[in-house]
């Protein structure tokens, strides 16, 4: 990649995030006070309840559920949660400085429960909020919700080429395509963060592995979402992993351009699915998955804020003078 085409295309994504920031900039006035946020999440925790129960009311009647597998899906997605906590918390490091894991763990709880609105742009104000109160700049907080986004996207994107290069070239090519692609990606992405000592970079690496990693964990959930749902072969593992990044690619890019949720993920999942199985396993793939998807996100977040509560006052009854 000469200079000339490298410029061009970090100027493409300085003014494809700078877009999207000026959207969210106009919803971080930081005379907002806090409880309004709390509020805010409890009024989305309704909308997502809501949207839950009419989607479950569309489940055919006619496809059961394994539980076991059905519960091994709900397991490995905790581990996906995870990895998101571990990759936002190596971005904080580059852009925040010295940030606790436990800050990061509450900053990415509260926001979650407020993502399943119909704009990305309340979960990054509320996290930006959030940060803002212990004195990280709003516009910082932005840029780097908007380089996990991009990490993301980024990733996925390399790894659904990889797999379609797969079924015409060697193994080795792939492998090259894929390290060539993730390679250029992270240093545009970097470059464009301003980010180039050793150390920074190294974070941006640290980042990329576990948001990147965390495509072949949703892959795995998606097979057992299928497993427990029809019988299925370990071959049908690429075909699954190409639906399952299709899918989640466009509701990642429909996020960007500020639009609603899920929706664009559940019609890809029952279009797609549909030309491998009867109709009604792929709407009931794709309500499953938005229930394990939302209600896994919301549980394990209102988990790790009740953990930090009651942390909070065990330490304030241990330290409270007699």
């Amino acid at each position: 990649m000469n200079q000339e085409t490298s410029t061009n295309l970090a100027e493409r994504i300085r003014s494809l995030i700078s877009l999207l920031r000026h959207y969210v900039d106009k919803l971080l006035p930081s005379s907002i006070p806090r409880w309004f946020w709390y509020l805010f999440q409890w009024v989305a925790l309704v909308v997502a309840a809501i949207g839950i129960y009419y989607s479950w009311q569309k489940f055919p009647q006619d496809v059961h559920i394994d539980p076991i597998y059905f519960s091994l899906a709900l397991g490995i997605y905790v581990i996906s949660f995870g990895m998101h906590i571990l990759g936002w918390h190596a971005l904080t490091r580059i852009f925040f400085g010295h940030v606790t894991l436990r800050v990061n763990i509450e900053a990415i709880a509260g926001s979650n429960l407020v993502k399943y609105l119909p704009t990305i742009a309340w979960y990054i104000a509320n996290r930006s909020h959030f940060y803002h109160a212990r004195g990280v700049a709003q516009k910082t907080v932005v840029v780097a919700s908007l380089s996990e986004l991009a990490l993301m996207i980024g990733s996925g994107a390399t790894l659904l080429i990889s797999l379609w290069v797969s079924h015409w070239v060697p193994p080795f090519v792939v492998v090259i395509v894929f390290v060539s692609g993730l390679s250029t990606f992270i240093w545009l992405l970097a470059r464009y963060a301003g980010h180039r000592s050793l150390k920074e970079f190294a974070y941006w690496l640290v980042a990329l592995f576990w948001y990147g990693t965390s495509w072949p964990i949703g892959i795995l959930i998606m097979w057992f979402i299928m497993r427990a749902l029809v019988p299925i072969n370990f071959d049908m593992c690429l075909t699954i992993a190409h639906i399952w990044l299709l899918a989640s690619l466009a509701s990642y890019a429909m996020s960007v351009t500020l639009g609603v949720f899920g929706i664009i993920r559940e019609i890809t999942f029952t279009v797609l699915l549909a030309q491998y199985w009867p109709i009604t396993v792929g709407i009931a793939v794709a309500i499953i998955v938005k229930v394990i998807l939302t209600f896994g996100q919301i549980g394990c977040s209102l988990i790790l804020l009740g953990a930090i509560q009651i942390y909070r006052r065990l330490r304030t009854y241990q330290y409270k003078p007699s």
